[in-house]
């Protein structure tokens, strides 16, 4: 898991406001995770689970799977990148639209699904086999040999 400060010092170099090497301040640090913490929110409201629960100190863990962290990271350089005066590239909003792609499947569960009692199985609704089986109740119980005619 990593920690918020590596995330937002990911987030600071991916529009290069911050080097590799130098420390990160704290004015940049709270700017960051104020705007990360309602993107994740927002991220959760519209239905993308991913189980983050919010930072505010630069040791707290990241709470999220590690496939969605580069999402995290590419989409905060792109919501962050005005705030700074930076122009986006056309790669980071790429990579930002593919990786947030990623953060919806991962943190969408597909719905369950039922099927009715009467879903035919087969064509027509009488099933000769060896027990005269009916797709729909009612049907074909006077003259089994009728069914699927019109």
């Amino acid at each position: 898991m990593s920690t918020a400060e590596d995330v937002v010092s990911d987030i600071l170099q991916e529009i290069t406001v911050q080097s590799p090497e130098q420390e990160l301040p704290a004015v940049d640090f709270q700017t960051v995770v104020r705007y990360m913490n309602r993107f994740m929110a927002s991220l959760d409201a519209m239905g993308t689970k991913l189980g983050y629960t919010n930072v505010s100190n630069p040791s707290d863990q990241i709470t999220i799977p590690a496939g969605a962290e580069e999402g995290l990271v590419f989409n905060m350089a792109l919501k962050v990148a005005t705030t700074y005066d930076i122009a986006v590239s056309v790669d980071l909003a790429m990579k930002a639209r593919d990786s947030l792609n990623v953060m919806n499947v991962i943190g969408n569960t597909p719905p369950k699904s039922s099927y009715p009692s009467n879903l035919p199985i087969g064509s027509g609704n009488y099933q000769n086999t060896f027990n005269n089986f009916n797709f729909y109740d009612g049907c074909c119980e006077d003259d089994p040999a009728t069914c699927g005619t019109v």
